[in-house]
């Protein structure tokens, strides 16, 4: 398993001590919206019963892949942005590297009915290792259901809301309903946004410190690596951009009428440093090369849980946690 930092943080197959800090400010209290009760989705999707086999035979397989370093594996196990960061990291971790086997411990699932239309659903879990919550966003493929999405938490997700049937409410991602401060792909847009060198500022997010955690110029600097001389040295100025990733967006009805979201974005760095070469570690060499001067590029994905309120409630959205991971150089 390849370190934790700051910026590259919270994949399972490196399974951090710690997920990212959320905004701690107390929140003044949110008055939940009146509406109909929830539709009777029908069956749920995914037997509650079987949740601890799935993630033990999910925990198993992450392991093996994780006891060879073989990336390819990755996509037995996973989809979507979780087997492209997986993928990436475990393509980029030491071969003397020995990565730690792990277990998974639920506490909790969310769980959609079939009527719902959802291809997805959501187990909150701790590793064996202790630490964050993970809410693991486990997808439909084919006829197995596979990681998505995850991110480590300080703390669990919000109460969801349930039908009849104690099936839990998903939330289209464009939709507000008119009760949602903005619909989950509006505010997934926003977020992104928010995650450049030359951010404006967008009441939507209030005080939000914690995507500035997780990407950051100061760090993206240290990043991007030049020689100079015999000497290894930092960009010396790094701008970047970043947009949603093609991904789907998931989310959850909140019991006050809010809403959960999970989803990724896409960053685009360019570090320079005017006339030194470009230096890539040995280690990213599998995610590209660069043998040029002067300038370099990467590519970041990173993945967040986000809190939509209730529109009039007076609160921003909350960007809960996230994690990012570099899964392009050159």
């Amino acid at each position: 398993m390849p370190r934790t930092t700051r910026i590259a943080v919270a994949f399972l197959l490196l399974l951090p001590a710690a997920a990212c800090t959320p905004n701690t400010t107390p929140a003044p209290a949110v008055t939940a919206v009146t509406s109909a009760p929830p539709v009777d989705t029908g069956k749920p999707i995914f037997d509650e019963a079987a949740v601890t086999a799935l993630l033990t035979q999910l925990a198993t397989d992450n392991n093996k892949a994780n006891s060879t370093l073989n990336a390819s594996a990755v996509g037995l196990y996973e989809v979507e942005a979780a087997l492209a960061m997986d993928q990436a990291s475990l393509n980029t971790t030491p071969a003397d590297f020995a990565i730690k086997p792990f277990t998974y411990n639920a506490f909790g699932s969310q769980i959609p009915g079939e009527l719902s239309g959802a291809d997805f659903f959501v187990v909150e879990s701790r590793t064996s290792f202790g630490g964050a919550i993970y809410p693991l966003v486990m997808v439909k493929s084919g006829s197995d259901w596979r990681l998505g999405h995850y991110v480590g938490l300080n703390a669990a997700l919000p109460e969801i809301r349930r039908d009849a049937s104690g099936n839990a409410e998903i939330v289209g991602d464009t939709d507000s309903g008119g009760t949602l401060l903005a619909s989950p792909r509006d505010v997934a847009a926003a977020h992104a946004r928010q995650i450049t060198d030359k951010p404006s500022p967008d009441p939507l997010f209030g005080g939000d410190t914690t995507t500035t955690e997780i990407v950051n110029s100061d760090a993206l600097l240290t990043e991007m690596t030049f020689v100079n001389g015999s000497t290894v040295v930092p960009a010396e100025s790094v701008t970047y951009t970043s947009t949603v990733s093609t991904f789907p967006i998931r989310a959850l009805r909140t019991a006050d009428g809010g809403a959960a979201v999970a989803y990724s974005t896409i960053t685009d760095v360019v570090g320079t440093n005017a006339g030194r070469k470009v230096f890539i570690p040995q280690r990213r060499r599998t995610l590209g090369t660069n043998t040029g001067g002067g300038t370099q590029t990467m590519k970041r994905l990173s993945v967040w849980w986000a809190l939509i309120p209730v529109k009039d409630s007076g609160l921003p959205v909350a960007v809960l946690g996230g994690s990012s991971t570099i899964i392009e150089v050159g």
